[in-house]
Order: structure tokens, then C-alpha cells, then sequence
């Protein structure tokens, strides 16, 4: 294949190199694929991409329980601000493990597939309530665990195919503002368990507003100011733990709800807020990383 020169006006075409400079240009592209190789770590970013796997087939499933219960729709806004929040700390983790991004197709078929099966589940729904049936109970759980196979079995082949990288970053304790990004992030956690677990009606509706406000504002500045704590970037294992238990935290007090188990929320719930509270204020005064 060759490659038409168009010269600048005025200037003569430049000479094509010879086959000693070509392969010392190729030779030095290998060397700078080299060098960027040893500041990402492919294994690091297969793992998130696992995590978020997980979250997005928790995050779907209950999405599939909420659709069409009224009750439901504003616990669910709290939800969806927690996800946008997990999604926002994963995007700065990626980053820090050198940028490694989702392949793009993979990421459109991924989610044109999950949102035509959320589609066909809510016509599904509807059909249901028009003709008086009821679904069975493992359809409700079908979109998550596809979502989880699409996204998920990628990460799992990625995460066996590639070594843990030789040098890990350094950790060092959080600074001041990072601390306190932390420990309010441990309160927004606390607060939605509590909410959503022994909160009137009322109080859930003005919740979720107010936590879309709060991501939406964080969102804003974190693109027009270099100040704000990149935590997703910072945070080492002691605060990834008390965020993964927060969801999970999170995820067991809207499901007493959505499941309509015997047992109550309330019951738990405080206890759980507290827990989750502690956690994440030890954490805050843990190592993280030198991101």
C-alpha cells in the first residue's frame, strides 16, 4: 500500500525515508509501547472492570424489581445517586491504573443489550398487569445475571491473562481534605441506609434530590477546579472495603423492601448506618494511596 505525499505550497515533497530510518522509527515505537506497558496495570483495571460488572448487575436487578412500584421510584433515585457516585470513583481509579478504557464496542453492546432486555422486562410487566399473570420470580433476576455475563466473563478473561504489575504505589496517609471527602461520603452512605430502611416517605423524597444535587455539584467541580480529592485515585483497600460494604449495606435494605421479606428494615438499618459510619471515619485515618 503506498501513501500519497501531499507537500505543503511552496515546498518540495519531502524525501521517503530509507528502509534503516523506517526501522529504526518502528524499532523506537516498540520501545514507547514498552515503556507505557510498565505504567499500566492491565490486571488492576480487569479487576475494576469485575467490580463494575457487579455493580451493574445489582444496580439492573433492582432496577428490575423497582420498575412499576411507586413506592419504589424514589428509594430507587437514591440508588441511582450511589451508583453515579461508585461510577464517578471508578472512572478516577481507572485512571490511575494508566487509563485503560473499556473497549468501545464492547461498552455499546453491553448496554444496548441490557437496556432492550430492561425494555422487553417492563413490556413484559405490563402484559402481565393487562392479562392478570404474575412473572416468575427467577425472571426478575434474568437482565442482572445476563449483564453480569456480558460485562463480567471479559473482566474474569482479562484478570487470568494478565500478571500483577512488579511495583506497587507507595502508600501514604490521606491528607486533610481527603479525609473529610471520605468520612462525607461515610455519612451520604449512612444516611441512605438509615433512609431507606426507617425514613418516612417524605423524607425519601427529599433525600434522592438533594444526593443528585450533591453529585451533580461534586461533578461540575471536579472539571473546573483541580482541588477537589481525586479519592478514587487515593483510596487503598481500607476505604474501597468500607465503600463495597456500604453498598452492600445499601443493596440488603432496599432488597428487604423490593423482595417484601418478613423481616423489616428498620430493624437493621440503624445499626447498619452506624457500623457503616465507623467504618468509613477508621478508614479515613488509614493508609491510602500515592496516587
Amino acid at each position: 500500500m503506498t501513501m500519497e505525499q501531499r507537500p505543503v505550497d511552496g515546498h518540495d515533497p519531502l524525501a521517503p525515508p530509507t528502509a534503516d530510518i523506517a526501522q529504526a522509527y518502528l524499532d523506537e515505537l516498540s520501545a514507547v509501547q514498552s515503556r507505557r506497558e510498565e505504567h499500566v496495570d492491565r490486571r488492576g483495571a480487569a479487576w475494576l472492570a469485575l467490580a463494575e460488572a457487579i455493580t451493574i448487575s445489582v444496580y439492573v436487578t433492582i432496577a428490575g424489581f423497582a420498575i412499576g412500584m411507586t413506592s419504589a421510584n424514589s428509594a430507587f433515585l437514591i440508588v441511582l445517586a450511589l451508583f453515579l457516585l461508585w461510577t464517578q470513583l471508578g472512572n478516577e481509579r481507572r485512571e490511575e491504573l494508566g487509563g485503560i478504557n473499556r473497549s468501545r464496542a464492547r461498552t455499546w453492546a453491553a448496554g444496548i443489550g441490557i437496556g432492550a432486555l430492561l425494555i422487553i422486562f417492563l413490556l413484559g410487566r405490563l402484559v402481565a398487569a393487562l392479562v392478570g399473570g404474575e412473572i416468575p420470580l427467577v425472571i426478575y433476576f434474568l437482565p442482572g445475571l445476563i449483564a453480569l455475563a456480558v460485562v463480567g466473563v471479559p473482566a474474569v478473561r482479562d484478570i487470568r491473562a494478565f500478571r500483577p504489575v512488579g511495583e506497587q504505589p507507595p502508600h501514604r496517609h490521606l491528607t486533610t481534605p481527603e479525609r473529610w471527602a471520605t468520612v462525607t461520603i461515610g455519612v451520604i452512605m449512612a444516611g441512605s441506609i438509615w433512609v431507606l430502611g426507617v425514613g418516612s416517605e417524605l423524607l425519601i423524597l427529599t433525600l434522592a434530590p438533594v444526593l443528585m444535587f450533591a453529585y451533580l455539584a461534586w461533578w461540575v467541580a471536579g472539571r473546573i477546579s483541580e482541588r477537589l480529592p481525586v479519592l478514587g485515585a487515593v483510596w487503598a483497600w481500607p476505604q474501597w472495603l468500607a465503600f463495597i460494604l456500604g453498598g452492600v449495606a445499601v443493596t440488603a435494605t432496599i432488597s428487604v423492601q423490593l423482595l417484601g421479606l418478613a423481616v423489616s428494615a428498620s430493624t437493621f438499618a440503624p445499626l447498619a448506618a452506624v457500623a457503616i459510619l465507623l467504618v468509613f471515619v477508621a478508614s479515613a485515618f488509614m493508609d491510602g494511596r500515592d496516587g
